[in-house]
């Protein structure tokens, strides 16, 4: 919705423009130049949720169409967002992974720690993850190899905030490769 001018602001709150020097006092003007502001403040506000919600639409679909879930967590490593894929993938819906576990809460158990460690230690140097092979299980307990691709994120005073990236289900050339060795 467009910002409205002060005219049509005016007939909107049913004023008459002629009249209205006289109508108010000074506490009345203010009470509408405030909120005047608070009108176009909410219609600014709504396109840039319009334009957010686009951003993360047009995210999700390219995310689906690499096969790839795109994901994003905090400083600790908690899930600070999971695109839909996730569920195709590793049989978890996002508001089962969001604000609840860590990346590393879906490496099985026997490997958990030694990830974890690889991971935070990339962390601490606020590296990129680059083709890293990693395990996570599925919620029905296969292995499924991600191949994780992420970069850190900062807040305007260079604060590591998280990483965002993507995970590529790369079992089938895992087990391939497995059956070469073998």
């Amino acid at each position: 919705m467009p910002v409205m001018d002060g005219g049509r602001l005016i007939g909107f709150l049913g004023l008459d423009a002629v009249k209205l020097p006289h109508q108010f006092t000074n506490n009345k003007v203010e009470f509408m130049r405030v909120y005047a502001n608070l009108l176009a403040s909410t219609f600014q506000r709504e396109g840039t949720y319009e334009s957010l919600r686009d951003s993360v639409v047009r995210y999700d679909l390219l995310a689906q169409q690499t096969r790839s879930i795109a994901w994003e967590v905090n400083a600790e490593g908690q899930f600070t967002y999971i695109s839909p894929l996730v569920e195709s993938i590793l049989g978890y819906r996002p508001d089962e992974l969001i604000g609840k576990q860590h990346f590393y809460d879906l490496t099985p158990e026997a490997e958990r720690e030694a990830f974890k460690a690889q991971a935070f230690e990339v962390f601490a140097r606020q590296g990129l993850f680059q083709d890293l092979v990693n395990v996570a299980q599925h919620r029905n307990g296969q292995r499924v190899w991600l191949l994780t691709h992420g970069q850190p994120f900062f807040d305007a005073n260079g604060t590591l905030l998280g990483y965002r990236g993507a995970d590529q289900d790369v079992t089938a050339r895992q087990e391939a490769l497995s059956r070469l060795r073998e």
